[in-house]
């Protein structure tokens, strides 16, 4: 097989004879105790070539019988002698007996049919100089409205991921989850903790692909997912062909010895729910892509397949279809699409042989050229290894991706005339998401190699939708009597926007190389989910405090008459004292607020420039601005929402002379609770 894809560490490596000799045998007997397809190893397009040698006049040459018998022996099962041919092979009769015809299809619906492809100051009178104070503060509200709005964030993501009510979460993200229970209540030290929580997300984005399956065999959903095998068997499927292109199998072998066991638990389903044809031809379409692939396989150790210029040479000639296909018509006496058997199918299609043949041909020599595009990308991927190079992305993408094309045959297969007529609708209808989710989760796999976690978490996303699709889970909730799964499968379709979000997170301080990247990483996805709690679990609480956030509201100045409702709007920031009342019932507070000064003209500076060293000179007078306003602590969050009255200097210039030099000013605001000194708290009796 030459040289394959490998694991991230290092890159292709030679497969050499006595290595590649042992593992024939292991796979060999692997392939023989699942019983994929119950025969013995022949490859039907090397016998055809062989047996067209021996036929003239369109027919077998009996002076050549003992060769011809030779070469059929390996088709026959225990017990079975050359009759399994002459007599129960209509392809093959067609070879024998003189009287048989292959007459053209004379059903105008089915003749010519070919198969669907696979596709955002005033600061003039005297006073006290307080610009370095009143900066020095504006700074500080600033940054501590973004520390709140961090350890808010943090407290959710704590909460998402080890509560519980979303399972999938530990399941996915093990390391994660178990540092952030570690963390506990101290998860306000996030910056603390932020190494450790960095290298829980490397440790965990690497894992993806192989976590991913656990979800789908997990407990938590194990009677969802027996109520829906096909969406079972589909994701468990995609998932091997992934992993196994990552462990380097060759895409030949992967398909060889794809796992059997998926499907063993078919036969004792009884849930009428089920759709157990389709199931079983999904099974079938697989092993006759199986065993078409391993039909094609070439002698030569270099490559898997044969060339697809030999093939589509060699089909170039009818009676060399004619003979292929009767071989994988005796092979395909196990490969059954409901109570059909694949052998009873094409038997059906001796009759109209010369009309169909071409279809069928195509398929192979499609599967071939498609062999041949990934075995010039192993080809490409070892002359880098020469050269001490490692394959970039493309190639792999190319690799990976050139695979599940492979797959997307199966869709090209069950449209080819005769069959497409006896394979039931539902498995064409499945078919896309098999194909599809392979991809997704190659794309996976790579991503994580590449260590382009943000697309992985795409990928995962993708594949999760699938699997927990709105539509599946409404309709087994609908008949199922079990609560607490219901409960459980409820928060399973909402887990895909958690998993964005979460995951992006992850992502982002993964891959972070510095503590600016994290920071970036952090204000980047932080979202108003918590607070600063304190003043909300306890009774009472008396506090200096300060808030930030817009206003709106209408403002009175002497000799300056406005007929507007609302005629002010801007950045407040008062500081004050605050006496509050904690709500137990939903973690949230009401709170009397009594301002002293506000720095809202140097925090809405600060807030779009917090680099610039100098700010225009500021009295104290021109920040003193009492009043009173009450807020309500909205739960689960640092944000407050208040409404009071406030007066202070006049802050803009105006050409209405003789104007008042003080505002008085109603608004309502929407804030960041800033408590900065705690004077005292009363607990509640409980």
């Amino acid at each position: 097989m030459g040289y394959v894809f490998e694991k991230p560490d290092t890159i292709f490596i030679p497969q050499y004879a006595h290595n590649m000799f042992m593992k024939t045998i292991i796979l060999a007997a692997v392939a023989t105790a699942c019983s994929l397809t119950s025969f013995a190893q022949p490859y039907a397009f090397n016998d055809a070539i062989k047996l067209r040698k021996y036929i003239k006049g369109g027919k077998l040459d009996p002076a050549h019988s003992d060769d011809v018998k030779k070469i059929l022996d390996p088709y026959l099962n225990p017990g079975e002698d050359i009759s399994a041919f002459t007599q129960d092979n209509a392809l093959f009769r067609l070879l024998i007996d003189t009287n048989a015809k292959r007459v053209s299809a004379t059903d105008p619906f089915s003749k010519n049919r070919v198969p669907g492809g696979g596709a955002t100051l005033l600061g003039s009178a005297g006073g006290l100089d307080v610009t370095m104070l009143a900066d020095g503060l504006a700074r500080f509200m600033v940054k501590r409205a973004k520390e709140e709005l961090n350890v808010a964030f943090f407290e959710r993501f704590k909460n998402e991921m080890t509560k519980g009510k979303y399972k999938d979460a530990i399941t996915l993200f093990p390391e994660t989850c178990l540092t952030l229970g570690s963390i506990g209540e101290r998860i306000y030290m996030y910056q603390t903790f932020l190494p450790a929580l960095q290298e829980a997300f490397q440790k965990d984005l690497r894992m993806l692909s192989d976590n991913l399956p656990k979800v789908i065999e997990d407990g938590n959903y194990r009677n969802y997912f027996n109520a829906n095998p096909l969406l079972k068997y589909t994701c468990l499927s995609g998932i091997y062909v992934a992993n196994a292109m990552d462990d380097g199998e060759h895409p030949g072998m992967i398909i060889q010895n794809f796992p059997r066991e998926y499907f063993n638990d078919v036969d004792n389903i009884t849930d009428r729910r089920v759709n157990k044809t389709a199931i079983s031809g999904i099974l079938a379409t697989t092993q006759l892509l199986r065993l078409i692939s391993v039909s094609l396989k070439a002698p030569s150790s270099n490559e898997y397949w044969h060339r697809a210029n030999t093939i589509k040479d060699a089909f170039k000639d009818p009676v060399t279809v004619n003979i292929y296909l009767a071989l994988l018509r005796q092979q395909g006496k196990f490969i059954m699409f409901d109570t059909t058997s694949l052998a009873t199918m094409l038997d059906g299609l001796a009759p109209r042989l010369n009309d169909y043949y071409d279809n069928y041909a195509g398929v192979a020599t499609s599967l071939a050229r498609k062999g041949e595009e990934l075995q010039e990308y192993i080809e490409e991927a070892k002359l880098l290894k020469a050269k001490d190079q490692k394959p970039g992305f493309d190639l792999y993408y190319k690799y990976f991706n050139g695979m599940v094309d492979i797959l997307g045959l199966t869709q090209q297969i069950v449209e080819l005339p005769v069959l497409e007529k006896r394979i039931p609708s539902e498995v064409k209808l499945r078919l896309p998401g098999y194909v599809g989710i392979s991809r997704s989760v190659s794309n996976l796999v790579l991503n994580v190699k590449e260590r382009n976690f943000s697309s992985a978490i795409i990928n995962t996303y993708s594949v999760y939708n699938y699997a927990f699709d709105k539509k599946t889970i409404d309709g087994y909730r609908s008949v199922n009597t079990l609560e607490s799964e219901n409960e459980r499968l409820k928060y399973a379709s909402r887990f895909g926007t958690v998993l964005i979000r979460t995951g992006s997170f992850m992502s982002s301080v993964s891959s972070a190389k510095n503590s600016e990247d994290i920071s970036n990483a952090i204000e980047a996805t932080v979202l108003p989910a918590g607070s600063s709690r304190h003043k909300r679990e306890v009774a009472w609480n008396i506090s200096l405090n300060g808030y930030i956030g817009p206003y709106g509201g209408h403002e009175w100045i002497k000799n300056i008459n406005s007929n507007q409702k609302v005629n002010t709007y801007g950045l407040l920031a008062p500081v004050g004292i605050a006496f509050s009342r904690g709500c137990f019932w939903r973690k949230s507070s009401a709170t009397l607020f009594i301002s002293v000064i506000d720095v809202g003209t140097v925090a809405s500076f600060r807030a779009k420039d917090s680099g610039t060293s100098q700010v225009p000179i500021i009295q104290l007078k021109d920040i003193v601005a009492p009043g009173a306003f009450l807020f309500y602590g909205i739960p689960k969050t640092p944000l407050s929402f208040g409404a009071g009255y406030q007066f202070g200097p006049r802050i803009r210039n105006t050409d209405v002379p003789n104007a008042g030099e003080l505002y008085h000013r109603f608004s309502v605001t929407l804030t960041v609770d800033i408590p900065l000194l705690n004077f005292a708290s009363w607990q509640a009796k409980r």
